[in-house]
């Protein structure tokens, strides 16, 4: 049976705890998941803190093209990743393959066009003889847990903040 790993930090982690990936679409037992521990966790947030870095210091054609890339590929695998939706999650034909996926596309590609217009502001201040800026900088790390409705959604939380983070789905899904 097929084990879904870990990703931290770019990297497969196996875990002695897994988890059943029951298929309510199927009412069956599709595949394992591997369980995160609070450690494996903690290490994911780290390895995102250290992306954290090279993420903000990358210049935003780089940063463009890499939301260009991932549009292209996961519209290339959209009906995988629906069927993934279909089989882990319940999700309808229509609401994994139409609707999730090709939002999440467009999502990108809406992100990745809008990458180099992020930018500062010098605001008017009350006293003339001082000035100021608003600099826009990532926050830092967002640690989410989807629900199980809602897999790639989410993900626009660390896109359209700018951000690094870990996401875990719901559980009840696999995703």
């Amino acid at each position: 049976m097929l084990t879904v790993p870990l990703q931290i930090n770019s990297k497969d982690v196996h875990t002695e705890k897994l988890i059943d990936v029951t298929s309510p679409a199927l009412s069956k037992v599709t595949h394992q998941a591997c369980a995160a521990s609070v450690t494996d966790a903690l290490n994911a947030v780290e390895a995102a803190e250290a992306a954290l870095e090279a993420w903000t210091d990358l210049p935003p054609d780089q940063k463009r093209n890499i939301f260009l890339r991932a549009a292209d590929i996961l519209e290339r695998r959209a009906e995988e990743v629906g069927q993934f939706e279909q089989d882990e999650a319940g999700a309808t034909p229509f609401y994994a393959s139409v609707f999730d996926v090709s939002t999440a596309v467009s999502g990108l590609r809406d992100v990745a066009g809008k990458i180099s217009s992020i930018v500062g502001t010098v605001p008017a201040l009350s006293d003339p003889s001082r000035s100021g800026m608003i600099m826009k900088e990532p926050y830092g790390v967002i640690f989410a847990i989807s629900p199980w409705y809602l897999p790639l959604h989410l993900l626009y939380g660390f896109i359209l903040t700018n951000e690094t983070g870990t996401q875990h789905s719901s559980s009840v899904s696999g995703l």
